[in-house]
């Protein structure tokens, strides 16, 4: 069902340009290489499913869904029930949204091709989606990342995203526009150095100072 989110040396180059992305390579190491979700239909219900909740809780749901369901259809999903869907961990509301989405499957089967999908711009996947109730723009962004495979993907809903630019940067409550212009300098790879961002959280450093003084008098 999955494919890795390769991380080249040719990106870890590009993403180190930036000193301060520097600090946070050299913290992590090399990151583990994220699992891509090939098939979009169960792309699109692996972001409902970590919508608004942690990792752990996350994976934990996704886990048992996948040992349950593997890659369920949009067919399976619309004669499933609602307790047996909810029984791996899913609220009532994201069991609904993931039989909304089904429903939309079954008469839209753009969202079953990953190729088409590929082919189409960030605005025309928006288009598609949006309308579908339960996906909003975050779902959207992670589907770019995690089922599509793009490279230069920012969320600035992402709260977890925010919170790693403005520990890395050492800024409070920056508006999208300041997000922007931080981040400007990781394209075309936006998408791995938002795995960076996000791995401040992961490891729970949020609540610390990062050392980027010292690092730098280390160069």
């Amino acid at each position: 069902m999955n494919e890795k989110f390769e991380i080249t040396d040719r990106v870890i180059e590009h993403l180190k340009s930036c000193e301060r992305m520097a600090f946070l390579i050299d913290h992590f190491g090399r990151l583990e290489e994220r699992s891509i979700v090939k098939d979009p239909f169960m792309g699109m219900i692996y972001n409902i499913i970590y919508q608004q909740i942690s990792f752990a809780s996350g994976n934990a749901i996704w886990k048992r869904w996948d040992e349950k369901y593997g890659d369920a259809t949009p067919e399976f999903i619309l004669a499933a029930g609602e307790e047996e869907l909810r029984s791996c961990g899913l609220s009532k509301s994201k069991a609904s949204y993931v039989k909304n989405l089904a429903k939309t499957a079954t008469k839209d089967r753009r969202l079953l091709n990953r190729e088409s999908l590929k082919q189409m711009t960030e605005a025309e996947i928006y288009d598609l989606y949006i309308p579908i109730k339960g996906i909003g723009p975050w779902s959207v962004k992670m589907f770019l990342i995690f089922t599509l495979g793009r490279t230069d993907v920012r969320s600035y809903g992402d709260l977890a995203l925010k919170k790693g630019v403005e520990w890395v940067y050492g800024e409070e409550n920056i508006t999208e526009k300041r997000y922007m212009e931080l981040t400007d300098k990781y394209s075309p790879y936006n998408t791995v150095a938002s795995f960076y961002f996000w791995e401040i959280t992961v490891k729970k450093l949020l609540k610390k100072s990062p050392d980027f003084d010292n690092y730098m008098k280390g160069i």
